[in-house]
């Protein structure tokens, strides 16, 4: 199956405008103190973002005449954790892309540090879903999800969502520039200069 480049386009503004209506849903829930559900939407939202991201990715590095790629590219977009993880990867790129700053040293430490490995994150959205055995024990949604737990699933899918438009946006906009430069770039130079910002971010101190 091969798919035509604005249909890729069209699918990334779906998806980011899907992101948006869900943490919508999503504050309509947490009014109504349905805590467990609205972080399955916050959740989900974060899969969105993610597979706009995984979308702008193939269609830039990819080769969308290629059936085999192609085929491998629509295994991942319906995949959760592979869209849970490409998401995770925009608090990274704006720690690296802003200003040194003790907030920027935050990201980087928590993305490091942190972060949620992707098969938690996926147990947790069926925790939020479905009654469950945890720990020996069994439990209904409202039972594990606390409401700190919703909080920070909540800016978290916030932050990429306005984050992550923005890039993307940003980079279909641009889109001929960069797919003509794609080759252009050193990897071993990027990540070298990748180490070093980490480097100097980590090890900066903030007031």
């Amino acid at each position: 199956m091969k798919v035509n480049k604005n249909k890729y386009f069209d699918a990334i503004e779906k998806a980011l405008d899907n992101a948006k209506e869900l943490i919508e849903e999503a504050e309509i829930l947490v009014k109504y103190n349905r805590n467990a559900r609205a972080y399955t939407l916050f959740q989900f939202s974060i899969e969105e973002v993610g597979k706009a991201f995984l979308v702008f990715q193939f269609v830039l590095n990819g080769n969308i005449e290629d059936v085999e790629e192609t085929k491998k590219f629509f295994k991942d977009f319906t995949s959760h954790t592979v869209k849970t993880k490409t998401s995770e990867g925009i608090d990274f790129m704006f720690a690296l892309a802003i200003e040194k700053s003790s907030y920027s040293k935050k990201l980087i430490e928590e993305f490091i540090f942190e972060r949620v490995d992707v098969t938690v994150s996926n147990n947790y959205k069926n925790y939020s879903l479905y009654a469950s055995f945890k720990d020996e024990e069994f439990y209904k949604p409202s039972e594990i999800i606390t409401k700190n737990m919703l909080d920070k699933i909540s800016q978290n899918a916030k932050f990429r969502l306005q984050v992550g438009s923005s890039f993307i946006k940003l980079g279909v906009k641009n889109y001929d520039v960069l797919f003509e430069t794609r080759n252009n770039f050193d990897e071993r130079e990027l990540s070298e200069e990748t180490k070093k910002k980490i480097e100097e971010l980590l090890n900066s101190k903030f007031d």
